[in-house]
């Protein structure tokens, strides 16, 4: 709990030092105008392309009107506050959720401290506090994810957890696209856990479900529009869409995975110069060789205990980060897309979650003093990453750019 709230506070020191590029002025212009009662139909242009969803707007115009509804001035850098804010939200309804789901001291235990790791994330505390759509999808996942759990186990309001289920699951790839992609996951995953276990269950709710799936589908009508007039251009082909094949052999998903999950990708945001950052912090450079043997070490004890690979303690727990890790990876993959760190953001808090899952399963002698040092690691890689940013101003040279100021 220390973790997550000092995680949570860390997003709030110097908030002017917040990236300011195009995309952010652009999002920030859309959600001032939809105070003055201008509401974007789309969203700003995704990587491919086609604008993105509306929704991806409408969120930050809410995030607007709420702050001068409170009194506060409408900037940048209140705007990128209150995203800070809508993600410390989500990490007290992850808390309250880890108390109502999880029934087991073992699985209570993997997700608390999977909670602190994204709490106390480099990466995830710079992304937690920017004017981009993907910054506020966190506090919908895990909505979905506790709407979803009663769907599975509450037998006497099933059919209404499967609206609701329904209903939410499609918004957050209505603000960031690849999202749907988890849904999708996460739908079939559901689907056959209860088709194994609980069919009855699952052909009484799967009205319910569509019914909220259908709903959930109104907001995205213009954008389908735009969809099929940009097909229609053949401005998908001009975009690069013809070369997404050989991107499946890229792998991509899995590295980012990698290097996201244990927090090794402080290269994200600062690019070119992650080498005078590291070279001017050596204690952060120490963490993550640290980090990296630590792995070393515990894949090889994986591998030497592959033969209990099948987890006795089979749960909810384990079949949603299958749904989440394995069926993301495979359609984000098999979809040609080349992954990004901040397609992350949509799996909140399940990369945190996995590192602690694998820790508490595979070095359960040593899991008491690991985790807190990751977690403290990383505080002080957090700090010296924003105060670092602060003295130069940004990070001119790399994904960063120069600090907004107003």
């Amino acid at each position: 709990m220390v973790f997550i709230v000092l995680g949570c506070l860390i997003r709030f020191i110097y908030p002017s030092i917040i990236e300011y590029k195009a995309d952010e002025a652009l999002m920030f212009d859309l959600a001032k105008k939809a105070t003055e009662g201008d509401w974007a139909r789309l969203g700003i242009p995704s990587s491919q392309g086609v604008l993105n969803p509306g929704m991806s707007v409408w969120i930050f115009g809410i995030l607007a009107k709420v702050l001068m509804g409170l009194g506060f001035e409408l900037n940048p850098i209140t705007l990128s506050m209150s995203v800070a804010a809508l993600a410390c939200a989500a990490f007290g309804l992850s808390f309250w959720v880890g108390l109502k789901v999880w029934k087991t001291p073992r699985d209570q235990m993997i997700w608390f401290w999977g909670v602190a790791l994204v709490a106390t994330h480099p990466i995830e505390i710079l992304l937690q506090r920017k004017i981009w759509a993907q910054s506020v999808i966190p506090f919908l996942m895990i909505l979905i994810f506790y709407s979803a759990h009663r769907w599975v186990h509450d037998p006497k309001k099933s059919r209404f957890w499967a609206f609701l289920t329904g209903l939410m699951i499609l918004i957050p790839g209505q603000i960031h696209m690849p999202a749907l992609f988890l849904a999708a996951s996460i739908l079939g995953a559901l689907g056959w856990m209860q088709w194994k276990e609980n069919r009855k269950s699952l052909i009484q709710t799967a009205p319910y479900l569509a019914a909220g799936l259908l709903i959930g589908l109104i907001p995205m009508i213009p954008w389908f529009q735009h969809a099929i007039e940009f097909a229609a251009l053949g401005a998908k082909a001009q975009s690069g869409g013809e070369t997404r094949l050989h991107r499946i052999f890229e792998f991509s998903y899995l590295t980012k995975l990698f290097t996201h999950t244990l927090g090794l990708n402080i290269q994200y945001t600062l690019r070119k110069e992650t080498l005078r950052f590291l070279g001017a912090h050596p204690w952060v450079l120490l963490f993550q060789i640290t980090i990296a043997a630590g792995v070393m070490i515990l894949l090889f004890r994986i591998w030497k205990l592959r033969k209990k690979w099948r987890d006795p303690e089979t749960s909810f727990l384990n079949r949603y980060l299958i749904a989440v890790f394995i069926g993301y990876g495979i359609i984000l993959t098999l979809a040609g897309y080349r992954v990004q760190t901040h397609y992350f953001c949509a799996v909140f808090p399940w990369t945190g979650i996995l590192l602690a899952y694998l820790i508490h399963r595979y070095a359960k002698h040593e899991k008491n003093w690991i985790l807190p040092l990751i977690c403290g690691l990383q505080l002080i890689s957090s700090v010296t990453l924003l105060d670092s940013l602060r003295r130069n101003g940004g990070a001119v040279d790399g994904e960063f750019g120069r600090a907004y100021q107003k």
